[in-house]
C-alpha cells in the first residue's frame, strides 16, 4: 500500500487528471529517486517494473536518452518481468540504442527481441536494416528491407517514395543492377518522378543495354525532367 500510495502520488504530478494543470516532472523525479532509495530492494518484480517504468518514462520525457537505456536495461533484470513489458523493453532499447547511433547495441536488442517473440514486427525489420547499414553491412540490411516493405504491403498500407528509394540505393551499393532496373520500373509506375526517369537511363547504361538508355532518356527529354546541360550532352552524345 506505502508503495502504490506513493507510485499515485508520482503519477498524479507526471500526468494531472486536469489537463489545464502543467506536470510537475521535477517533483516527480524528486519523489522516484526517494521511492527507489528507500524501498526498492524490498519491493516484489511487479512493483519494481512499475517504479521503472515511471523512471523510463520521466527520461523518455526529458529526452536523457543515456539513462533511460539504463533504466530499460535495469529492467530487463527482473526475473518475473511479463512477457510483453519484455518485449517492449527490448524493442524500446533497439530504438533508444539507434537514437544515440549505438547501431551495434541497436541490432543486439532487436535480434534479442525477435528472439523472445512469436511474432515479427515491421518497426524492428526497419530499425535492424537502417543499423546494418550504417555499419556498412549492406548485404544484412538487404531482407531486413525487404522484410518491412512486405509487412506493411501485407497490412494494406501504402509505402512512400523513400522507402522504394532506400531499397534502390541498398541494389546500388551491392551492384545488384537487375534488381535495380526492376524497381526503379516499379517506382516510375508508382510515382512518376524525374529522379527515378533519370535513374532508369543510368541503369540500363551500367548493364550495357544502350539502346534503353538513349530511349529513357529521350523520354525523360521529351517529359522535360533533364535538368543540367550534362543530360542534354549525354543525350546528345
Amino acid at each position: 500500500d506505502t508503495v502504490m500510495r506513493a507510485i499515485s502520488s508520482i503519477q498524479e504530478l507526471m500526468q494531472p487528471e486536469d489537463p489545464d494543470d502543467e506536470p510537475d516532472l521535477v517533483g516527480a523525479k524528486e519523489e522516484l529517486d526517494e521511492l527507489y532509495e528507500r524501498r526498492y530492494e524490498r519491493m516484489n518484480d511487479f512493483e519494481k517494473s512499475t517504479l521503472l517504468s515511471f523512471y523510463t518514462n520521466y527520461y523518455l520525457g526529458t529526452e536523457n536518452y543515456p539513462e533511460a537505456i539504463r533504466i530499460f536495461e535495469q529492467t530487463l533484470t527482473i526475473e518475473t518481468l511479463r512477457e510483453d513489458q519484455r518485449l517492449r523493453t527490448l524493442r524500446s532499447l533497439g530504438q533508444l540504442e539507434a537514437a544515440e547511433e549505438k547501431w551495434a547495441d541497436s541490432v543486439k536488442y532487436y535480434e534479442m527481441w525477435r528472439d523472445v517473440s512469436l511474432e515479427e514486427d515491421d518497426i524492428v525489420f526497419r530499425g535492424l536494416s537502417y543499423a546494418h547499414y550504417q555499419q556498412e553491412q549492406y548485404t544484412e540490411a538487404l531482407p531486413h528491407w525487404l522484410s518491412y516493405m512486405n509487412m506493411i504491403l501485407a497490412k494494406g498500407e501504402a509505402l512512400d517514395r523513400e522507402d522504394y528509394s532506400y531499397l534502390n540505393g541498398i541494389y546500388f551499393i551491392l551492384e545488384d543492377f537487375d534488381s535495380a532496373l526492376e524497381l526503379t520500373k516499379t517506382m516510375i509506375i508508382l510515382f512518376d518522378d524525374s529522379t527515378d526517369w533519370l535513374n532508369l537511363s543510368a541503369i540500363y547504361g551500367s548493364i550495357q543495354d544502350f539502346p534503353h538508355s538513349i530511349q529513357s532518356l529521350n523520354l525523360s527529354y521529351l517529359r522535360g525532367f533533364l535538368d543540367d546541360d550534362s543530360r542534354y550532352i549525354n543525350l546528345g552524345q
